[in-house]
């Protein structure tokens, strides 16, 4: 059963829209599954371009690749500061905010 034009004309869209040109012929991925999964992604809102895909990581969300490197260290001084506070303490690391934290990682690992 051939494609629909309307939906021959989505997936033709998308064909070069997700640089999809650069990897494959247009013959090729009208006739691939990746056209369907595309297509498919596309109908549910949770498709992107190659340029977000493949955009720093910090910068998905609009942020800064300096918020995201902060957030990470936050994270592995918790993970830290876990191994050897009691279940009070890390019940309120979970309300502070990253400077408390790190003010808290110095008093007890960096001492």
């Amino acid at each position: 059963m051939a494609d629909s034009p309307s939906k021959e004309s989505l997936k033709r869209d998308n064909y070069f829209t997700l640089k999809r040109d650069e990897i494959m012929a247009m013959d090729e991925y009208l006739l691939s599954p990746i056209s369907e999964i595309d297509l498919r992604k596309m109908n549910e809102g949770g498709i992107a371009s190659i340029e977000n895909m493949t955009g720093p990581i910090g910068m998905a969300a609009g942020g800064s690749l300096g918020d995201s490197a902060m957030e990470m260290d936050s994270l592995v001084k918790k993970l830290e500061l876990q191994q050897i506070l009691s279940l009070d303490m890390i019940d309120e690391m979970e309300k502070m905010n990253p400077s408390q934290i790190n003010d808290l990682y110095n008093k007890y690992i960096r001492k």
